[in-house]
């Protein structure tokens, strides 16, 4: 009887599959340790957080560590802006929303001149 194989862990098959994008040459992953080739890789958010993105697998994108960072540094321009009109947005609704102290009169569909006969 055939010995059994043992159980792939979860960092293997992931190790695996980033290496399967083929961002690292097959001669190098080889020389590297699974720990030493997952560290070389960061997850890069498709929809941003300030755009309500989620942390589900589907919304993250495994990235080389430099493409992620200069990635992100063109995202912070967006993530500023984003915060800075809802903060603008936020302070509009304050104002808007703000009671007063007088009842505004209901305007009628009728006009204020009478009718003529």
């Amino acid at each position: 009887m055939a010995a059994r194989r043992k159980h792939l862990t979860l960092k293997t098959k992931l190790a695996s599959a980033l290496m399967a994008l083929g961002y690292v040459p097959y001669a190098d992953c080889k020389q590297m340790t699974e720990e030493q080739f997952l560290s070389l890789f960061q997850y890069d958010h498709n929809a941003l957080h300030v755009h309500d993105g989620t942390d589900e697998y589907w919304n993250l994108t495994p990235m080389l560590i430099v493409a992620h960072r200069t990635k992100t540094k063109k995202d912070a321009g967006v993530i500023a802006k984003v915060r800075k009109l809802t903060r603008a947005q936020e302070e509009t609704r304050r104002i808007l929303l703000k009671p007063t102290g007088h009842k505004r009169e209901r305007s009628s569909r009728w006009p204020k001149r009478p009718m003529r006969r």
